[in-house]
């Protein structure tokens, strides 16, 4: 899910929903999108069918998903998440 519409593309807002929490609150996703994520000014990664939800304050990525577009080690530590391909 992701709520920065400068990463997104492609807005399909005929999928809807509704997202629920851990807290068991519920959210409304405005659409699917695909994201881009930039390094350097191009292109890195790029996902399609992201939930876009505007009122996020901040995304949550799935890690497998960077995993399956060929990032192949990903280090979590002290709130930080770094991302390497084979370069």
């Amino acid at each position: 899910m992701i709520g920065h519409k400068n990463w997104v593309s492609n807005l399909d807002t005929s999928k809807k929903s509704m997202v629920r929490l851990v807290d068991d609150n519920t959210i409304e996703a405005a659409g699917i999108r695909d994201i881009k994520i930039k390094k350097d000014g191009r292109i890195v990664i790029f996902i399609e069918s992201v939930l876009h939800v505007s009122s996020m304050k901040c995304n949550q990525l799935s890690v497998g998903q960077i995993v399956e577009k060929g990032f192949f080690f990903v280090c979590m530590k002290n709130d930080l998440l770094k991302v390497y391909d084979l370069k």
